[in-house]
């Protein structure tokens, strides 16, 4: 039986007050991304967010969008409902969009699930 190397990534990320994006420094990430989680405060209002991950030339790795407040979202499957396998190399962002302007700084915990072979 094979072992298996999952990289727990951790990141936290705060909508500031008054803003709708949070942009992470860049994180290297090498490995397939198999599973995201992301741990929402409550937002203003009825607020949903979007979750992206970009590669080192902006490009989208990953996004998902209407993403509930107040709770926790994991994603390990694709839009085609397949387990998540995409090959992250390099330097990549992780980005948090709110639909609305907060009306407070908004703290969420980011953690991406990558395989290391």
């Amino acid at each position: 039986m094979g072992k298996f190397r999952i990289q727990r990534v951790k990141a936290s990320l705060t909508i500031l007050n008054t803003t709708t994006t949070i942009v992470s420094a860049a994180i290297p990430l090498n490995g397939l991304l198999r599973g995201i989680i992301v741990a929402a405060p409550d937002l203003s209002s009825t607020n949903t967010y979007a979750a992206t991950v970009k590669d080192v030339d902006g490009y989208t790795v990953y996004t998902k969008a209407a993403l509930v407040k107040n709770t926790t979202t994991a994603a390990f499957i694709d839009a085609n409902n397949q387990p998540l396998q995409l090959p992250l190399s390099g330097d990549h962002t992780i980005t948090l969009t709110s639909s609305g302007t907060e009306g407070a700084d908004r703290v969420f915990s980011v953690t991406l699930l990558i395989d290391r072979g």
